[in-house]
């Protein structure tokens, strides 16, 4: 069965976030700055303050060279151009049964009797696009070591989606 970013994989799509990129790039050049300007602006390199400068900017700067590197990415659902938003919701392994049928219904009424739990055996992926133009969510079930896919990908409404990330918000 496949997962639900391999049933999206058509209309999704990773792409590189520019504006991290910029605030990332930034962040390393004012990193870069503050270690040197810190040499020439404090003449005692023995000082406390002249170490937590130059310290604080060598941080700074490795922190965002390696975010740089890896890279600022966000997903985006294609024939819009809209960013999507993916978030995962933990329930306990009884409620499976309950879940499926609330999704199968559309039914977002019900997801509030259901008991989240962040050790359990039930995972439920959501993702959807900011526009609301697609939204989609699969139960995944706990088999050591990884997650496999309980169900189809199912293709919902926007507003079971919503109400789904703001269940998560509220965990």
């Amino acid at each position: 069965m496949e997962t639900i970013r391999q049933a999206s994989s058509s209309v999704m799509s990773e792409q590189r976030n520019v504006k991290g990129i910029i605030i990332n790039l930034l962040a390393l050049v004012l990193g870069i700055t503050l270690t040197f300007t810190a040499g020439l602006m404090i003449a005692d390199s023995t000082s406390a303050l002249y170490l937590v400068v130059v310290t604080s900017g060598v941080v700074v700067a490795i922190i965002f060279a390696i975010k740089l590197i890896g890279g600022s990415r966000q997903l985006v659902y294609t024939p819009t151009g809209s960013q999507a938003k993916e978030v995962s919701l933990f329930f306990k392994t009884s409620e499976i049964d309950k879940l499926t049928q609330a999704i199968v219904e559309s039914d977002h009424t019900r997801l509030d009797h259901l008991v989240s739990s962040n050790n359990s055996g039930i995972r439920l992926d959501v993702i959807m696009s900011k526009d609301g133009q697609f939204s989609a969510c699969q139960i995944m079930r706990y088999v050591p070591y990884c997650y496999e896919p309980a169900s189809a990908v199912y293709h919902v409404s926007s507003n079971f989606c919503s109400t789904l990330i703001k269940l998560s918000k509220s965990i």
